[in-house]
C-alpha cells in the first residue's frame, strides 16, 4: 500500500511520541481516523518499519560515538566534583564490566519447607532406630 503525505506526516509524529489528539489537528482528520490509520495492518507495518530504521540509525550513531562517551563517564568517575555522582559512575562502570551485585535472598516456598523439614525429621528418626541404645516405646510396653 502506497502512503500517503498525510499518513507519512502522521507516522512521523506517532514515532516522535506525539499523542494521537495532537496528530489528528496537525494532519487535519478526525482523532478516530488516526485510531483507525493505527489498525490498519499496511499502516501499522509501515510504521513498524519506519521505527526499525530509527533504532537501527541511533544505535549505529551512538555505536560511533561510544568511545567519546566511556571517555567521558571515565573522566566524571575520576575527576568529578560531586562525590555521589563519582561514585554512582563507578558503580555503573564497575556494574557494567563486572555484571550487577545482587543482594537476593532465597526464599523457599512453605511447601519446600515442609517437605525439608519432614525429611530431616524422617532421617533423624531413622538414625534413632538404628541406634542400639534406643528402646522402642511399643516393644517396652509389650513386655
Amino acid at each position: 500500500m502506497e502512503i500517503d503525505a498525510q499518513k507519512q506526516l502522521a507516522i512521523d509524529m506517532l514515532l516522535l511520541g506525539e499523542s494521537k489528539i495532537n496528530v489528528a489537528k496537525k494532519v487535519g482528520v478526525e482523532r478516530n481516523t488516526i485510531y483507525s490509520w493505527v489498525k490498519d495492518p499496511d499502516f501499522k507495518a509501515t510504521m513498524d518499519a519506519q521505527r526499525s530504521d530509527l533504532v537501527i540509525q541511533a544505535d549505529s550513531y551512538m555505536t560511533s560515538k561510544l568511545k567519546t562517551y566511556v571517555e567521558k563517564l571515565d573522566d566524571i568517575a575520576l575527576n568529578g566534583k560531586d562525590k555521589r555522582i563519582q561514585a554512582q559512575v563507578l558503580m555503573y562502570l564497575t556494574d557494567r564490566v563486572l555484571g550487577k551485585a545482587t543482594t537476593k535472598v532465597e526464599n523457599k516456598s512453605a511447601d519446600e519447607e515442609k517437605a525439608t523439614r519432614k525429611e530431616d525429621l524422617e532421617n533423624e528418626f531413622s538414625r534413632f532406630r538404628k541406634d542400639k541404645n534406643v528402646v522402642d516405646i511399643k516393644e517396652k510396653k509389650a513386655n
